[in-house]
Formats: C-alpha cells, sequence, structure tokens
C-alpha cells in the first residue's frame, strides 16, 4: 500500500511538473473595472492549500503539512516562481520561475503561451489546468 501511495505522489509531482514547466510568461494585463490592474489584484506570496488530481477518472487530493508544501510567487514586477515539495524525502519536489506573466478576467497566461484558468476570491488563488484526461487543481492562500 506504501508503494502504492508513493507512487501517485511521484506521478502527481511529475504532472504538476509538467504544468508548472509550461507556466513562463507574457507582457503586462490590462486595467480591471475598479482600476487596479489584474497583475496588482493577483500579485504576491501564496502558500499551499492543497493540490487536487483528476487523472482518468481517479481523484485524490495532496494538502500541507501531511503531503506537500508549496508557494507561488506573482511579483507585480512581472516575475514568478513556484516550488511544491513532498514531505516524502524518496519523492522529488520542483520549483520553477519565469520573467514575465500577464492574466485576464479569468486565465493568467506565462512566458510560452501556457495558459492556467483561475479564480480569486479575497485571498484564494485557485489555478487549474488539464491536458487529456488529467486535471490540475493547485489552491493557494496569500501570505
Amino acid at each position: 500500500m506504501k508503494n502504492r501511495i508513493n507512487l501517485y505522489l511521484v506521478l502527481c509531482f511529475s504532472i504538476t511538473a509538467v504544468f508548472v514547466c509550461s507556466m513562463v510568461g507574457c507582457d503586462r494585463d490590462d486595467e480591471s473595472t475598479d482600476g487596479e490592474s489584474r497583475l496588482d489584484k493577483l500579485s504576491g506570496t501564496y502558500s499551499l492549500v492543497r493540490a487536487e488530481y483528476d487523472i482518468a477518472g481517479i481523484s485524490f487530493t495532496l494538502k500541507p503539512p501531511e503531503d506537500v508544501s508549496g508557494t507561488l510567487r506573482l511579483s507585480s514586477e512581472g516575475d514568478w516562481a513556484i516550488s511544491l515539495n513532498p514531505t516524502d524525502p524518496t519523492i522529488a519536489g520542483f520549483s520553477d520561475s519565469g520573467k514575465t506573466w500577464a492574466a485576464d478576467d479569468s486565465v493568467i497566461t506565462f512566458d510560452d503561451g501556457s495558459r492556467l484558468d483561475y479564480t480569486l476570491s479575497g485571498d484564494i488563488l485557485e489555478l487549474k489546468g488539464s491536458v487529456d484526461d488529467v486535471s490540475l487543481t493547485l489552491v493557494y492562500k496569500k501570505s
């Protein structure tokens, strides 16, 4: 059973790495309706609340501090950084960063043109992406 859990964790972090590696930015965003730019609204440092996976209909959630820790930094200057670190020392974590990102009302776009759907509710940022039959939702809280 422990080997199966480790296999799922390795798979989760591999999938997350693919999503994150595709997160690299574009130029500045437009003003939102209240005059504050989306870049300014989204900018900040976030701590991971949970990572939700759905792989071919099999769903599971990883939560700090039991399974994983992680941060996301979106700078108002346009650069960004992300890290995810599993608590199991046998599973490699990862980190990545980029020079630019932009946002519209519901999508964050990174350097290479990759796009993730987002919702921002107060200090909770939710990022969603999918490839084929794999979906990932990363939920962060602004620090």
